[in-house]
């Protein structure tokens, strides 16, 4: 583990390249325990009764690599609450070992942190694994005033498969992971190779995330097959909190048709919306195209 001084210099150059002034100054860190791991948490306290953002990070990140984001929430005036997940970031567990189940464990973990410390006027939100791991405690009986999902998805519904530029490939690959899975739950894969697999586009990006000291540098097939095939505790149909879906539209990563299918599927209070021109990485590289429709939609669900 480095220094606070070292992971400082890291955070500031790293927000240098965004074009931010966020140092790690805007932030208090935090830790709770849950299922026998320590679990780093970093915190913006804006105002006792304000609306409260728990915040899940996407697969290998810690929270902080989305500082920007969480700082602008702040700035609109949201208590923000974020945490590296087990296997991630500055957090205790096996590097790269989880489920998704695991994940939604140390998240409600952390909505528990944050409702004891901010109140009930919570909104759960995630970007990429985060947003499913979001939509999946949506499908929970934790009680959330609404969740913002970038990006989401029913891991056990076949027909997200038929959604994937190869779905012949992708099902093939899909029962091959689960399979080797059973027998070495614990075999490493690089992430790099990881993120390769998932789409040829936005290279530059995933080099970046790749590069990174403090991102997960492997995963492995027991978190593979859970994000091949976890099942949610009930049917999306049957989810009641509401949902803000949001999809960049230049995505190479999670395809337009799986939100708009996943959009459909929902009867609770829902909306959908899609970024034009944009890449995955919305929630890091386009923070200002996102944040203002995030604080006008949670204002309106805080009545």
């Amino acid at each position: 583990m480095s220094s606070v001084k070292e992971f400082e210099s890291h955070f500031n150059r790293l927000m240098k390249t965004r074009g931010s002034d966020v140092t790690l100054g805007h932030f208090e860190s935090a830790q709770i325990e849950n299922d026998g791991n320590t679990l780093h948490l970093d915190v913006i306290a804006a105002k006792q009764d304000a609306p409260t953002i728990v915040f899940v990070p996407g697969t290998a990140a810690y929270g902080l690599v989305y500082g920007n984001f969480l700082a602008a929430l702040g700035d609109v005036g949201f208590n923000v609450v974020s945490f590296d997940p087990r296997g991630h970031g500055q957090s205790g567990g096996k590097a790269g070992s989880y489920t998704i189940e695991e994940i939604i464990s140390d998240t409600r973990a952390t909505v528990s942190y944050a409702r004891k410390r901010f109140g009930d006027n919570i909104f759960l939100s995630g970007s990429s694994q985060g947003g499913i791991v979001a939509f999946y405690t949506a499908a929970t009986d934790e009680k959330l005033s609404g969740v913002i999902c970038h990006n989401a998805a029913d891991l056990a519904d076949p027909k997200n498969l038929n959604m994937t530029t190869h779905p012949r490939i992708a099902r093939i690959f899909k029962y091959v992971i689960i399979g080797l899975a059973k027998i070495f739950p614990e075999m490493k894969i690089s992430i790099a190779r990881y993120f390769a697999l998932l789409s040829k586009g936005e290279n530059a990006a995933k080099e970046r995330m790749a590069k990174d000291p403090y991102m997960q540098k492997i995963i492995t097939l027991k978190a593979l097959a859970s994000l091949s095939s976890a099942k949610m505790q009930r049917p999306v149909e049957e989810i009641e909190t509401p949902v803000l879906m949001l999809h960049a539209g230049n995505d190479t990563i999670f395809p337009q048709s799986l939100s708009e299918h996943l959009h459909d599927r929902l009867t609770c209070d829902k909306q959908l919306s899609v970024y034009d021109g944009l890449g995955h990485f919305l929630f890091s590289e386009h923070v200002q195209s996102v944040v203002p429709d995030i604080k006008s939609w949670v204002e309106k669900k805080s009545g």
